[in-house]
């Protein structure tokens, strides 16, 4: 249950709030050259809505014309914006304006903003601010943060238990996490704790009416701000989330789309040491007609049911991929996504084989029947190239053209790249060996009409 702050607590919150204001005051106040002074500067923080600030300001010379707001959050691509607070002009003036931090300019609990102001006067003198950084957490709460490596988790009224968990959670499932996105970067994370449902409608972004109602999700991921926002101290739903972050620092070119389906599938499967968080959403499931195919997963589906399915396959079906082929394979699926392929196409070159062909195979082994054989990507090949991608000793040399990708692929060592770089990179998917078929049928149909 969420406890408020104590009357006491309160009280000193509002001095250190007072002291926060003075020393403000003191980094916006202009040095002895200068003709502005910002006399005052205050916000709000009023969660779920806004964060308001109020500004005096005075000019020793010429009058105050404009005033501009400069803000940014925190975060990899996210870049400054900017607001003309409501002001009269004049030499002293008091100014307004505010951050709106719900609906379509929601941000989630914990981001931090840059704030500054760009003054102009009468004649045309600038003069801008220091800048002052405010954190966006709900201000009734007396909030605590504990880091390890790259993560901070925020939370209020929890135990020290609680937090060592979660830590410890992330600990034992961070190698095997890492054989799939390779070594951590030096980004930094953060997890933001809220403790009821009620602190989730304010801190969660909206959803469809039916998740709200139902409390679908229990926690989400922003990778624009590297941070996630979870309801209550799930050890699971903990990883679940920070696998989103580091997918989405692993896939983070501006041309790469990734599909919902491997992100969530990625993150359902780690969340368990056995990697069978995917199966356990499946239990409901009567038969393959429930599930979506795998190509039509790429976004997040909105009802309630097809949401907790939609999680199971994708889960289970990535688990089916790294134990049939290994964590190296996916690192490759994601080194493809991110230099902009779509997932069709990225999955032939990962593994070899369509992605059709891999839904049926997982399909088969999940509701029974006989599996299917795997359908090979086609690939078209240099001549030449084959002695340079040749390895004797895993089976016979590959001489023609085109080729099955998963021939090649099974026979190069994932770490030697070299074919591939002096193939100009990896291959496209081809038409295949019909598409090289109907051409030469077309042409000497031609040639022969024509007489030769």
């Amino acid at each position: 249950m969420t406890r408020l702050a104590s009357p006491g607590a309160l009280i000193i919150a509002a001095l250190l709030t007072l002291a926060a204001t003075f020393s403000a005051n003191a980094a916006f106040a202009a040095d002895e050259n200068q003709s502005i002074s910002i006399l005052r500067n205050d916000h709000v923080i009023n969660f779920g809505e806004n964060i308001t600030f109020d500004l005096e300001i005075s000019s020793a010379s010429a009058p105050i014309a404009e005033i501009q707001a400069l803000f940014k959050p925190d975060g990899p691509r996210i870049i400054s914006s900017y607001s003309y607070p409501d002001f009269e002009p004049g030499n002293n003036v008091q100014a307004t304006f505010e951050i709106p931090t719900t609906n379509g300019d929601f941000f989630p609990p914990g981001t931090v903003f840059t704030v500054s102001y760009l003054i102009v006067d009468a004649e045309g003198s600038e003069f801008t601010t220091d800048p002052v950084r405010i954190e966006y957490l709900d201000p009734q709460f007396d909030w605590e943060r504990r880091t390890e490596d790259r993560l901070t988790i925020v939370f209020h009224d929890r135990s020290k238990s609680d937090i060592d968990r979660l830590f410890e959670s992330a600990g034992k499932r961070m190698p095997e996490i890492a054989d799939v996105f390779g070594p951590p970067s030096e980004r930094e994370f953060k997890a933001v704790i809220v403790n009821s449902g009620k602190e989730a409608d304010s801190a969660f972004p909206r959803t469809t009416e039916a998740a709200r109602a139902g409390h679908t999700f229990v926690g989400f991921a922003f990778d624009e701000y590297d941070e996630f926002v979870l309801w209550g101290v799930n050890s699971n739903s903990f990883v679940h989330e920070l696998t989103h972050l580091m997918f989405a620092e692993a896939v983070s070119a501006p041309i790469a789309n990734p599909p919902a389906w491997l992100s969530e599938g990625l993150a359902v499967y780690f969340e368990s040491e056995s990697g069978k968080a995917g199966d356990l959403r499946l239990r409901g499931v009567r038969n393959e007609d429930d599930l979506m195919p795998i190509k039509n997963m790429n976004r997040v589906p909105g009802q309630r049911d097809d949401i907790a399915f939609f999680y199971g396959k994708a889960g289970s079906f990535v688990g089916y991929l790294i134990g049939e082929f290994g964590p190296t394979r996916m690192t490759v699926l994601l080194t493809e996504l991110n230099s902009g392929k779509n997932p069709s196409a990225a999955m032939g070159l990962a593994y070899g084989f369509e992605l059709d062909s891999l839904d049926a195979a997982w399909t088969a082994g999940k509701f029974g029947g006989d599996v299917p054989a795997l359908v090979p990507v086609i690939l078209d090949v240099p001549y030449d190239l084959a002695g340079i991608v040749d390895d004797p000793e895993s089976g016979p040399q590959i001489t023609v053209s085109p080729v099955a990708a998963a021939e090649l692929l099974f026979q190069t060592p994932i770490e030697d790249t070299s074919a591939w770089d002096d193939f100009g990179g990896w291959p496209i998917i081809f038409f295949g060996a019909g598409g090289i078929a109907a051409i030469a049928y077309f042409g000497l149909r031609t040639l022969k009409r024509r007489g030769f």
